[in-house]
């Protein structure tokens, strides 16, 4: 079972696959399922880091010093950025405007309370992902994610969305908050808010596979405009823009 941290955790909307029923949508070619990421420590032993790990994050729910199990857990995380560069991901961006990647660090003295803090979510046979939170906004929050093999560890990257929520051959390693709905396939869901409502923005299903490499399965999105209907439906109900083949 996920291991939640109190007071740090945005819910993400994530619910079971869509049924039969949703409306067919054109195909869109399937961009590229993304590499293993170049940053794999290889002198890292991640599955002696996520022993360590494990129970901090457990105890953080009952802690009786919360600030100090919250900087226990942080000193966790800068091992893992020593070996991964989870910052650098969660600090570059594309620039639609150049269609250039940008690296606009954030400096050590600026980060907030939540940037750094760990979430933990068991996927079977030895896999772990890893949930970094890289900043907590108004409403929600993004993310850095690991993939944990045996003892082997790697940064997620997954295809970036373009302004029509199409998968492009350009790479993201920021997510919105991850909700895994079956550990067994690696399937993980996200949703990302238009604006505080949650009445608009785009919900998106990932599967990640063996080596880190991750692919966009279903992508559904709703523009933000003044209508509010009466009866909203949940995110994974909303139009599908993107589902890919197979």
């Amino acid at each position: 079972m996920r291991t939640l941290l109190p007071l740090l955790l945005l819910t993400a909307c994530a619910q079971d696959p869509a049924p039969e029923a949703t409306p067919a949508v054109d195909q869109a070619p399937v961009a590229p399922s993304s590499a293993p990421a170049e940053s794999e420590g290889a002198d890292f032993d991640a599955r002696a880091w996520l022993d360590q790990t494990r129970p901090l994050v457990e105890a953080y729910d009952t802690a009786n010093d919360p600030d100090a199990a919250r900087e226990a857990i942080k000193q966790q995380a800068d091992l893992l950025d020593d070996a991964l560069d989870w910052r650098r991901a969660c600090d570059t961006y594309w620039d639609p405007t150049t269609n250039a990647e940008v690296y606009d660090p954030l400096p050590r003295e600026d980060e907030d309370f939540g940037r750094g803090m760990l979430y933990l979510d068991p996927l079977g046979e030895g896999r772990t992902l890893v949930t970094v939170t890289c900043y907590f906004g108004a409403y929600q929050g993004s993310y850095a994610l690991v993939h944990i093999e045996g003892d082997r560890a790697m940064l997620v990257r997954a295809p970036d969305l373009d302004e029509n929520d199409q998968p492009t051959d350009r790479r993201t390693g920021v997510f919105g908050t991850p909700e895994v709905v079956n550990p067994a396939q690696g399937i993980f869901e996200t949703f990302s808010k238009g604006r505080g409502l949650g009445d608009c923005g785009t919900f998106v299903r990932y599967r990640l596979a063996e080596g880190g490499r991750t692919d966009i399965r279903e992508v559904r999105s709703r523009g933000c405009n003044d209508d509010l209907p009466k009866d909203l439906p949940p995110p994974h109900e909303w139009p599908v823009v993107y589902r890919a083949d197979g």
